[in-house]
């Protein structure tokens, strides 16, 4: 009858003392930057294209721009960008590493300030300005 006690009791507390275990969720605040207006490729998408892009999708995805004619702006427009909808763009998608795309650029998220610059762009009609 000792050792049933002893046996309920161990097992008691071994529950009792495991029972208040809990994953702790750590929230990130992320920044909380208004989309500027009238947002320009050449003065601010492609600028950071080529801080953040360009090394590795300078033929794959050609986001170079050209003297003649904007390669970038072209290559966007043909399937990673639905203009005035940046949630169905698969570029906007890369930066958040959603819907099975993989993020980019892949050594490490853009800010969300950046992110938020792309997002506006493509949602203020993606235009090559």
């Amino acid at each position: 009858m000792k050792k049933r006690l002893k046996t309920v009791l161990v097992g008691s507390l071994s529950l009792w003392c495991f029972s208040c275990y809990y994953d702790e969720v750590i929230e990130i605040a992320e920044e909380n930057v208004p989309t500027p207006e009238n947002i320009s490729f050449k003065n601010e998408i492609q600028p950071l294209f080529n801080e953040s892009c360009i090394q590795c999708h300078g033929g794959n995805l050609n986001l170079t721009p050209v003297l003649e004619g904007n390669v970038a702006f072209a290559n966007l427009l043909n399937g990673y960008v639905v203009v005035d909808d940046a949630e169905a763009s698969t570029l906007y998608k890369s930066f958040l590493n959603i819907d099975g795309i993989p993020l980019m650029p892949p050594d490490g998220k853009l800010s969300d300030s950046k992110i938020n610059l792309v997002k506006g762009w493509i949602d203020q009609g993606a235009l090559d300005n």
